[in-house]
């Protein structure tokens, strides 16, 4: 009888699967691939918000100036009117906090906009005569405000209670 041959040969009594070392290996591997497209996922999503609130921003300027020539008195709303139609992505903003800040000059002839981006501490700033900065930190109301002279005083489009929030009429 040949050595080799008999040593590989199966035992009736042997079955046949998987070892344990075998199934650790196959669950590492799958825990490592599951990791990474986590982390990828999480980026684009990151992104998405980012261009979501880019774009809220971006339209609520437009809205703003038409609201601005249709106006009577040629000025920028103390606080936007729901009627013109602004729309947040509201999945997009942090919470936890005021999100959303719109402020005036005191002869309303200029406006400030700050918001939170979600997630992370960033955001955007933008101003009447200006364009929409990407910031490295999420704008508070004073930061905001004082783009157009004021030191606060801001309408904030989520306003935060400290255990509540809500989203304002305007907000859509």
């Amino acid at each position: 009888m040949n050595m080799i041959s008999s040593s590989y040969s199966l035992s009736p009594d042997r079955q046949k699967g998987f070892t344990i070392v075998e199934l650790l290996i196959v669950i590492v591997v799958i825990g490592i691939l599951a990791a990474i497209t986590i982390v990828a996922f999480n980026g684009i999503q990151n992104r998405s918000y980012k261009s979501a609130v880019q774009s809220d921003v971006a339209s609520f300027k437009k809205k703003l100036e038409l609201f601005k020539i249709d106006a009577t008195d040629g000025l920028y709303p103390t606080t936007p009117p729901a009627s013109i139609g602004l729309g947040f992505t509201k999945d997009a903003y942090q919470t936890g906090r005021n999100n959303v800040y719109y402020c005036t000059s005191l002869d309303r002839s200029e406006y400030a906009l700050g918001v939170a981006v979600k997630p992370g501490n960033t955001g955007f700033m933008t101003t009447s005569s200006g364009a929409i900065q990407d910031l490295a930190y999420a704008p508070a109301d004073a930061s905001v405000c004082g783009l157009v002279g004021r030191p606060n005083g801001s309408q904030m489009g989520y306003s935060w209670s400290g255990t509540t929030g809500t989203w304002q009429p305007w907000t859509n």
